[in-house]
């Protein structure tokens, strides 16, 4: 049996395979727009990278947070 906390945390085709998948879609943009506002990442065309650059692969982790008391959804 999975515990509740599992079943919140998805990846990205299954986030946009459930009932709630436009929160998860906010939070995608939300969260990529602090990214450059913050000037955390650049975004650059692949041709630009230099060949000599080792590319980092990535996932997203998507997740619901919850208020322990009541199990309500309070964050994405």
């Amino acid at each position: 049996m999975l515990h509740e906390s599992q079943l919140d945390t998805l990846y990205y085709d299954h986030a946009m395979q459930v009932e709630d998948k436009e929160k998860f879609k906010e939070a995608m943009l939300k969260k990529v727009a602090t990214h450059f506002e913050r000037k955390h990442r650049e975004l650059i065309a692949i041709q630009e990278v230099p060949a000599s650059t080792k590319l980092v692969d990535s996932v997203w982790a998507m997740q619901r947070k919850r208020c322990i008391s009541m199990g309500e959804i309070y964050k994405y």
